[in-house]
């Protein structure tokens, strides 16, 4: 051992691995070991790569030496070594390292391990494994990346840390350069603190990027960027503008006058604004803020006033005030005019065209202006009746008060500069005496032969003048030949004397009404004298006597009459009266009355009507007549069989029943036989006499319905035939089969739901049932149930997710005492269940947080497992902050920025909706939180192809963090040597290549550290992905005996060859089992259902996608 020179040498030697100072002499003996693995690594002390052929590396379990090699092998300029390592364990073991150094004569404890795998490969020449006697510092961290903007030079920033696996060690920290070494000039490093040496203005610069080194005490670096931060202190704002101070009069309230603008050197400022009292604010009530828009508060009028003062407040978000004054001018603006006048409204009927109606004029505010007017097309109007000439509104028609006596015009009045009005006027039409224009007789006819005074008609006069009132006289003129045979009273004309037909049968007269205002008019008319009717005096009907039992509408009789007026013709009818006591029995038809009934003389021999004739002038004639109902045989009208039922099996010739006649003679004597032999039942039975008996013998079951044919005669030989129905009655037999009408219930019914119609089958047509749940196979959940008549009910709540189907044996008996029983299967059906609860992954945001970061992951508590849930942030109780939020999918994310000094938390409302409609409200409570947030790093999966060479890349690893712009560090926790994670993009790499067959997935635990030193740790789940290998992978035997082992030939990782089709054969050659694809693992030694010997057969898998991929080789069959 060499002596060392200095305590520090000692010390140096003591913290880096070193255990002593003597070359040693490892050797291993591969025989004693069955398995074992290749490590190709480069040797490396305190971070410096050793470059010596004679250094000596040694692998240890424990403290027993399992591999050894020098560092003699020189692959671009480094020296590596290449070792085998032994186990007598297939896995497991963990490996440690122990490395000689020449220079120094000293052996160092290497801080990495690996765990032993047969036939692994870790490291290759290109890519060798780092055996370190030192790990690396791997994380910078300062307790502040923050500065007040303004403060003083010589502030200190932070204080630093290094994060290293190394325990025990002390780190010393330069600014050096590099990337994001851009302001390092600015800053200073004393001891462990970061000195800023300027004063800082955030509107300058908000960030700073800089660039720091950590030696540990065995020189050992790591370097990082790291940003600091200036923070913003709040300015007052120096000024206000307003875009615009300019206002038309005559405006509505709320218009927009103009936009505030304050002047402020703070970047992303909040202003809110108010009027506020004192000099310049005179007019304040006049207007109103909306943000920081002023608008008007009510509509200005330049003739009443023309500038107006405000005096304005602008304040930031932290209160700070400027106040301003501004004057508003109103713009002068024409006025329209606002009424048009006329001097008269009114016009007389019956004027000429152009006649002058009216004069216009126009109100308008502004003096000494001229007008033109003119008709505006409003619908409705009546402006064509009318024209405008200048001023002056004329007729355009001779008006008629009866046909319309108001009439609406629209005028509009223009001040011919731009200002226009518009009104409806109305005109009423002045009514003017009308002369009458028709005059009308009522009736123009009168019977001859009537006296002197006789009412003729009535005169009615058209005249257009509403209620006036008329005289009426007989004139001279054309038609005034007979004006002497008639006579005027009041309105209506009557006979001077008695008129004959015979004489004269037309009188003409010339009348004349006056409406008393000197109006006439005169009419002539023509009035005819009518004949006068004579009555008929007699009737006659040519038959009275009828047989009895004639169809309903056979004749009785033709109907006469005699009238002294020839020609004549007469109507008849039944009419009401002494005699009419049978009318109904009867009708007519034309002049025959027919019979309405059938007449039996047994019940009534004679029936009495009353008859009427009418000449169709008035004159009618009514007689009483008899008909007599003569006697003729009644045939029999019904066959009756008592009884009509009799027992199976009776011998031949057994009386069933009786038959009896229905007959109205009631003396008549009957014979019976059957009619109709070859359509039913007839030849099963005999007729004796009036018996009916058995001709066959008879089964219930085989037929219990018969139906015969049977006639009955009278003496006369009337018959009457029919069919009668026989039944055979049955004795009890027990029920067959026992259904139900559904299998199924909806989960949650209340109890006593309806779930199924009971149903018995039984050979008794009419048996009655009754059911009851029975213990018995298959009765297990009968309690859950109840009968209620022929009904199965509920009798609990049941619960989909307790139990899918629920089990009942019921049994039916009928009324003779015979039973059976069967078990039923009772599916219970699922129905949606309403959300129960909500739950957010965290209820806390950074203030910082960028619009559209995730706040937390939304789930939901629901019974129905397999739901699926929508949310949205909804109006009600505790949503004022929704705003302020959003929801992508089931994540919720912030929509606006926030500051924790201004509020510190946020209530939102939240509604989950499963995919059948149900859905739940909650409100939260989001808390801001001030300063870093953790890095959050979930775990993940990835996958690497077996056999896939060293240095793969196998994926990206993805961490978040609410701190916007953080930069991330990355390192594999543990000690190991399967991956690699590269620390500032996170590409996850293999160190060695992978067997499927060996082990089929790693875990290893990833930590992410942000700039501010905070961490988040993850399990990374990393599957090796299987790949046809060269050999099938299957037994050589199977034992197809039922015994549950070895009973199918099987394929490992058979769903690797879905694409292969199968064939298996006989050592005859023949196919005994194919499968085109997706061989499952099921061939059980059998031939389409035959059981197959023992012996050697021979498979054929195949990829049919590719000739390349074929297996074959010999399956060994043993029962």
């Amino acid at each position: 051992m060499k002596t060392l020179n200095s305590l520090a040498l000692t010390f140096l030697l003591l913290v880096s691995g070193f255990i002593s100072a003597q070359a040693p002499s490892w050797s291993v003996n591969p025989n004693r070991f069955q398995y074992s693995m290749t490590v190709t690594a480069v040797l490396d002390l305190n971070c410096n790569e050793l470059q010596s052929p004679s250094n000596q590396v040694g692998a240890f379990v424990g403290d027993s030496l399992r591999g050894t090699a020098f560092s003699s092998t020189v692959i671009g300029g480094r020296y590596e070594t290449s070792m085998v390592i032994y186990s007598d364990l297939v896995n497991g073991e963990q490996v440690s390292f122990r490395f000689y150094e020449l220079s120094s004569d000293s052996i160092y404890i290497s801080v990495d391990t690996i765990a032993f795998q047969d036939n692994a490969i870790f490291g290759s020449p290109v890519n060798p494994l780092a055996i370190r006697s030192n790990a690396q510092p791997n994380l910078i961290s300062i307790s502040s990346d923050t500065l007040l903007e303004n403060q003083a030079i010589g502030a200190t920033v932070g204080t630093f840390s290094t994060t290293d696996s190394d325990a025990g060690q002390t780190h010393t920290y330069s600014l050096v350069s590099g990337t994001g070494s851009t302001n390092n000039g600015l800053f200073s490093v004393s001891g462990a603190n970061l000195i800023a040496n300027f004063v800082p203005d955030f509107e300058t610069k908000s960030s700073y990027a800089i660039r720091l080194r950590t030696t540990d005490n065995l020189g050992c670096t790591y370097e990082a960027p790291i940003t600091i931060f200036v923070k913003d202190v709040n300015d007052a704002p120096t000024g206000l503008t307003l875009s615009n101070n300019l206002i038309n009069e005559n405006g509505l309230a709320n218009d927009t006058i103009g936009a505030l603008t304050p002047v402020d050197t703070d970047a992303n400022e909040i202003f809110t604004y108010s009027f506020v009292s004192g000099a310049g604010g005179s007019d304040n009530s006049s207007f109103s803020l909306n943000g920081n828009v002023l608008r008007t508060n009510t509509s200005f009028d330049f003739e009443t006033k023309s500038t107006y003062n405000v005096r304005l407040q602008v304040a930031d978000k932290a209160n700070n005030l400027f106040v301003d004054t501004f004057k508003i001018t109103v713009n002068d603006i024409n006025d329209a005019p606002t009424d048009v006048i006329l001097n008269s409204d009114s016009v007389l009927e019956n004027l000429p065209i152009n006649t002058v109606v009216a004069t216009l004029t126009t109100t308008d505010q502004d003096a000494g202006q001229t007008f033109a007017y003119s008709f505006d097309n409003v619908p409705g109007n009546n402006n064509a009746d009318f024209n405008i000439v200048g001023n002056q509104l004329r007729a355009r028609q001779i008006f008629d008060f009866e046909n319309t006596n108001i009439y609406f015009i629209y005028v509009q009045t223009n001040d011919l500069n731009g200002g226009t009005y518009t009104k409806q006027l109305t005109i009423r039409v002045i009514d003017a005496n009308d002369a009458p224009s028709d005059l009308q007789l009522s009736n123009a006819s009168v019977n001859e032969n009537r006296p002197a005074g006789t009412f003729v008609g009535e005169m009615i006069t058209t005249d257009q003048d509403a209620n006036t009132s008329f005289t009426y006289t007989l004139v001279n003129g054309v038609g005034d030949a007979d004006n002497g045979n008639f006579s005027i009273q009041n309105d209506s004309i009557f006979t001077s004397q008695v008129l004959d037909l015979n004489t004269q049968a037309t009188h003409t007269v010339r009348i004349e009404t006056n409406d008393g205002n000197s109006g006439t008019f005169a009419k002539a008319f023509t009035i005819f004298v009518k004949d006068v009717n004579n009555v008929p005096t007699d009737m006659v009907l040519s038959n009275n006597i009828i047989p009895e039992n004639i169809i309903i509408g056979t004749e009785v009789g033709s109907i006469t009459t005699t009238d002294a007026d020839a020609g004549d013709g007469h109507t008849y009818s039944l009419v009401a009266g002494i005699g009419d006591t049978n009318n109904t029995s009867f009708s007519i038809s034309a002049d025959k009355l027919l019979t309405n009934a059938t007449f039996d003389v047994n019940i009534k021999s004679n029936y009495t009507v009353r008859l009427q004739a009418d000449d169709g002038f008035g004159g009618v004639y009514q007689e009483i007549f008899t008909i007599n109902i003569s006697n003729s045989n009644d045939a029999p009208t019904d066959i009756n069989l008592t009884p009509g039922n009799f027992k199976e099996n009776l011998p031949q010739s057994s009386f069933i029943g009786a038959f009896t006649t229905v007959d109205k003679d009631t003396s008549d004597t009957f014979s019976y036989s059957f009619v109709n032999q070859g359509t039913n039942d007839n030849a099963s039975f005999i007729i004796s006499g009036n018996e009916l008996r058995t001709g066959s013998s008879f089964d219930f079951e085989t037929k219990n319905l018969y139906v015969i044919e049977v006639q009955t005669r009278d003496l006369t030989g009337a018959t009457f035939s029919r069919q009668l129905t026989v039944n055979v009655t049955d004795s009890n037999d027990a029920p067959t089969a026992l259904t139900i009408s559904a299998d199924s219930i909806l989960e949650k019914s209340a109890i006593g739901t309806f779930v199924a119609d009971l149903n018995t089958i039984d050979t008794d047509a009419t048996d009655n049932f009754t059911y009851t749940l029975v213990a018995g196979q298959g009765s297990s959940d009968n309690a859950l149930f109840r009968i209620n008549g022929s009904l199965l009910e509920v009798d609990s709540v049941l619960n989909f997710n307790n139990a899918r189907t629920r089990n009942i044996r019921i049994e039916t008996t009928d009324k003779g005492g015979r039973t059976l029983q069967s078990s039923f299967i009772i599916r219970v059906v699922n129905q949606n269940d309403l959300p129960s609860n909500i739950l957010l992954s965290d209820t806390m945001v950074n203030e910082n947080a960028a619009i559209g970061s995730r706040v937390a992951i939304i789930t939901s508590v629901d019974e129905d497992p397999t739901s699926n849930f929508t949310y949205d942030l909804v109006a009600g109780s505790g949503d004022s902050g929704n705003s302020s939020f959003t929801i992508d999918g089931n994540e919720l994310k912030t929509n606006s920025t926030f500051d924790f000094e201004t509020q510190m938390s946020y209530s939102i409302r939240i509604r989950t909706a499963d995919n059948q409609g149900g859905s739940l409200e909650k409100v939260f409570n989001i808390a801001l939180t001030n300063g870093n947030e953790n890095p959050i790093i979930e775990n993940q999966f990835f996958a690497i192809s077996e056999n896939s060479s060293p240095n793969t890349s196998i994926g990206f690893v993805t961490a978040t963090d609410l701190d916007a712009n953080e930069m991330f560090t990355f390192r594999i926790l543990g000690s190991q040597i399967d991956f690699g994670i590269n620390d500032s993009t996170a590409e996850l790499t293999s160190s060695r290549t992978f067997n499927y067959e060996i082990n089929t997935s790693y875990n290893i635990e990833i930590e992410v550290t942000d700039l501010g030193g905070l961490k988040d740790t993850a399990s990374i789940n990393i599957e090796v992905l299987d790949l046809i290998e060269g050999s099938l992978p299957t037994a050589g035997y199977f034992s197809p005996n039922g015994d549950g082992r070895n009973d199918e030939w099987k394929i490992q990782n058979v769903e690797l060859y879905s694409d292969f089709s199968l064939k298996i054969f006989s050592v005859s050659g023949e196919i005994v089992y194919e499968v085109p694809n997706n061989y499952n693992n099921d061939w059980g030694g059998t031939f389409n259902g035959t059981v197959l010997p023992e012996g050697i057969y021979y498979y054929l898998l195949e990829n049919p996608n590719n000739s390349s991929q074929i297996f074959k080789g010999v399956i060994t069959l043993k029962r």
